[in-house]
């Protein structure tokens, strides 16, 4: 994909995102690393939301996983 093609996405999906009210990026955050997402990101071209970050959930607890549950 043309690397201005890709910004030009890349620049609507933040604004986008940034155009939903708190209750709807709060969906987005909540579904991170589920299933949903990850066919989500196969859907998208390649490349297109990496190092892009909803911010992780708020007020809502993450399960701690491996050493992390000591």
């Amino acid at each position: 994909m043309d690397e201005e093609i890709k910004q030009a996405v890349r620049q609507e999906i933040i604004k986008n995102f940034n155009g939903l009210n708190d209750e709807e990026k709060e969906v987005l955050r909540a579904n991170k690393g589920t299933a949903y997402t990850r066919v989500l990101r196969k859907l998208l071209p390649q490349g297109i939301l990496d190092g892009l970050s909803s911010g992780e959930p708020q007020g809502i607890a993450t399960a701690r996983r491996g050493l992390g549950t000591r």
